[in-house]
């Protein structure tokens, strides 16, 4: 069966201006006053929703949920110190982003007095 140039493969298919499931879902969401969050929640969660959406959805609503990871610079601050030879209390006090001066101060403080 043919179709006439202009004329739709399914000519009783939805009206022009009629609003998508998709739409809908949305306007719903929005008049309700839920989060983005809790939209996309709600879609991926619906086993009869379409998979591709539900998909999307999964994905969209990870990055509310997970950050994106970021690099972290580590710089040997002791250049005549070979990285390999740095201690694991100075590494964790360069991570955390401590001086070697409060490095310093820190251990004198733990330390016992010496007696003369």
């Amino acid at each position: 069966m043919r179709y006439k140039p202009g004329q739709s493969g399914n000519p009783a298919g939805r009206p022009k201006g009629a609003k998508s499931k998709k739409t809908i879902a949305r306007d719903k969401a929005l008049a309700d006053g839920i989060t983005p969050l809790e939209y996309l929640e709600r879609i991926y969660q619906d086993e009869n929703a379409d998979p591709k959406m539900r998909l999307e959805a999964a994905k969209s609503a990870a990055s509310f949920v997970h950050p994106k990871l970021s690099s972290v610079d580590v710089t040997n601050h002791e250049p005549d110190q070979p990285v390999e030879e740095i201690g694991t209390d100075e590494l964790q006090r360069i991570a955390t982003g401590g001086s070697k001066r409060d490095s310093e101060a820190q251990s004198s403080a733990t330390e016992p007095d010496s007696v003369h």
